[in-house]
């Protein structure tokens, strides 16, 4: 009965799949997973008054650490290649809190940060 009931469910998944016309197929454009470190390293300053200056560190030619903002354990952590940081970054915790950095231009930084779930995200537009 079970493998009658997986055969099914491959089936109606399949054939969603190829009954669709090429124009509903949606994709996602790839979007840019680095940020120059250079670009990013140093004061921000927020746009709205309610938030408080953050700072982005180099810690141990391995990590950038956004100091300002907590909502985990520890401050969120981006991950270096070579001379960029990933954009996504991660804050210590159960569920673990995310954090994503969208470059503007070299003097705007919009962060959104959400949980485990996604729920609840904000975005917050920081300036130099």
């Amino acid at each position: 009965m079970e493998r009658w009931i997986c055969f099914i469910f491959a089936f109606v998944a399949v054939s969603r799949y190829f009954g669709q016309k090429p124009e509903e197929i949606h994709t996602t454009p790839a979007k840019t997973d680095k940020i120059a470190l250079h670009d990013v390293l140093g004061n921000w300053y927020p746009e709205d008054s309610l938030y408080s200056p953050i700072r982005f560190v180099e810690v141990q030619k391995a990590f950038v650490e956004l100091i300002g903002i907590k909502h985990g354990v520890n401050n969120y952590d981006f991950s270096m290649i070579n001379d960029s940081i990933r954009v996504e970054g991660m804050c210590i915790n159960w569920p673990p809190y995310y954090c994503s950095l969208h470059l503007v231009n070299t003097t705007s930084l919009e962060i959104s940060f959400f949980d485990f779930d996604h729920v609840g995200r904000y975005v917050v537009r920081y300036n130099r």
